[in-house]
């Protein structure tokens, strides 16, 4: 380990806003990368389901220290779970989406029958597949040709679900 590098266990209620960005940008090493979860099946691992109230009014969760595990929760779930031959998050079928929230539900307890509570989920999850079919979309247009592209698939594309959305999104005029 580098000398002066800053390891920090996160814990549910831990507030890093008080760490100086000074310390928090000393090691070269650790940059930030893509969400898998980790931090919040630590906290599951130690102290069971996060109990999470949905404001009806203001549709985002009461707590702070639970709103961005919530939010990057639904993200890392829609990114890695979500059947990407669909143009939109809307056209998913519920059936499908039902995956999703059955592994939300691992690790949150909230009552996702309620509406506002299923607004807000959909919203995170459409959210993160905007962004990704976004970045999957950068990715295609750096190649000069359909056919380059189809042969370099996106690290989260599987080659038959890449070439799909090649074929079938990417490529065509309206996208």
């Amino acid at each position: 380990m580098a000398s002066g590098c800053r390891i920090s266990t996160p814990t549910m209620f831990s507030n890093t806003s008080s760490v100086p960005q000074s310390e928090s940008k000393q090691c070269s090493k650790r940059k930030c990368g893509p969400c898998r979860g980790l931090k919040t099946s630590a906290i599951v691992e130690v102290f069971g389901r996060i109990k999470v109230d949905v404001s009806p009014v203001h549709s985002r969760t009461e707590s702070k220290e639970t709103r961005s595990m919530f939010s990057r929760e639904c993200g890392f779930l829609a990114n890695h779970f979500t059947p990407l031959r669909y143009k939109k998050w809307n056209d998913i079928p519920m059936m499908e989406n039902r995956v999703i929230f059955h592994r939300f539900m691992v690790k949150f307890e909230v009552d996702l029958s309620l509406e506002h509570v299923q607004r807000l989920v959909n919203f995170h999850c459409a959210s993160s597949y905007r962004g990704l079919r976004n970045k999957m979309h950068m990715h295609y247009q750096d190649f000069p040709s359909l056919e380059q592209a189809k042969a370099q698939p996106h690290k989260y594309a599987s080659k038959d679900d890449w070439e799909w959305l090649c074929d079938n999104i990417f490529s065509t005029e309206d996208f």
